[in-house]
């Protein structure tokens, strides 16, 4: 009797193994993707992983939108984008594997085909990650320009931490920028990043080649329809010719400009410098926004009321960069009128002028 069971057992689960290899083998060429869930992750978020996925789906909350139809390659093309995604953060041990459970829902999608949903989990196993050893800063005259402690301390690469590419590049160019911030806006940065995954370690060298000393130089401004006065433009400049040149200049510059809201576009650039005395000349690119404004809203709140607020801005009053602003705000609980003028740049680089005027009436229960 024992023998019979454990015969008839034995038949059973051959047959479901069959059955199973079966429908694996008749897994079908497109599927319609419902879930996608990814475990193992530790170091990563899950958002960084599926961004960089080529398959998404939409939040369950989402019941108009689409779930993705794909083929099995495209699933273990994105097993191959999570890998890369993780060896550039240092993980080059990486093994990311993914299975298809399909739940034999089938659809039509066109005359003779069809599609089955499934959802798609993806085991990621990070493994140990590869750490930065040594870093190397070598200029390549030899002269010491920049304390090599203080770039090392400025770049967000470290020694002890994992080597990741998106450090190891902007590390490269904050090291330009720092050279740019000394008179040097012509230096050039290269790097080397040897790793070895046997033992899990990184090497870096960046090495600069400074280039001449340079100083800012006369800047001329383009600006076909002639937006803002001259002296304006001077004073918004956070610079002045002779002056050793300095990259935290020129984007100062460009970000006061911004500030007059006046243009859509302030781009200023240096050209090629002079070969006797090192000046640089600036190129100033500046594009004007359109002068009136206009902003209209309406709005309700359980103590105010029917919100209503309007207001009409003029930029750029006189070419003088200055914007006057008329704008009115009325709701149950107070009415206000008021005319705002704002002059930036009124005396010097330093000053700026604003005068305010209007109405105000509230209202207060008894």
């Amino acid at each position: 009797m024992f023998s019979f069971y454990r015969y008839l057992f034995l038949v059973v689960t051959v047959l479901l193994t069959l059955s199973t290899i079966a429908m694996a083998e008749a897994l079908p060429e497109t599927l319609l993707i419902r879930r996608i869930d990814i475990d193992g992750r530790h170091s990563l978020k899950k958002k960084e992983i599926i961004k960089a996925m080529s398959v998404k789906v939409s939040a369950r909350w989402r019941v108009w939108a689409k779930h993705p139809v794909v083929a099995e390659e495209d699933l273990e093309d994105d097993a191959n984008r999570i890998v890369q995604l993780y060896k550039s953060r240092g993980f080059y041990h990486v093994d990311v594997r993914y299975a298809i459970d399909a739940d034999g829902q089938s659809k039509k999608r066109r005359a003779g085909e069809k599609i089955v949903t499934a959802r798609v989990a993806y085991h990621i196993k990070e493994n140990a990650p590869v750490l930065v050893d040594t870093i190397s800063i070598e200029t390549a005259n030899g002269e010491t320009l920049v304390p090599v402690t203080d770039l090392l301390l400025s770049i967000p690469l470290k020694t002890g931490l994992r080597f990741e590419e998106k450090l190891y590049r902007e590390s490269k160019k904050l090291l330009k920028k720092r050279f740019g911030a000394k008179g040097y806006p012509l230096a050039e940065v290269s790097g080397t990043a040897l790793v070895y995954p046997a033992t899990n370690k990184a090497a870096v060298t960046y090495i600069i080649t400074p280039g001449p000393k340079c100083f800012f130089g006369e800047t001329t401004v383009i600006d076909d329809k002639l937006t803002v006065k001259e002296k304006i433009v001077d004073r918004a400049r956070g610079y002045q010719p002779g002056e050793l040149y300095d990259t935290r200049k020129v984007e100062r510059t460009q970000r006061n400009l911004y500030n007059l809201d006046v243009f859509k576009a302030a781009v200023l650039q240096p050209e090629d410098p002079d070969p006797e005395n090192g000046w640089v000349p600036m190129r100033l690119e500046l594009r004007p926004k359109k002068r009136r404004n206009v902003k209209m809203g309406i709005g309700y709140g359980d103590e105010d009321g029917i919100r209503l607020k309007g207001a009409w801005t003029y930029r750029n009053l006189a070419n003088l960069a200055g914007r006057l602003k008329f704008e009115a705000h009325r709701s149950d609980l107070e009415e206000k009128i008021s005319t705002i003028y704002d002059q930036p740049y009124f005396w010097n680089s330093r000053s700026a002028l604003q005068i305010e005027a209007g109405m105000l009436r509230e209202t207060v229960d008894s």
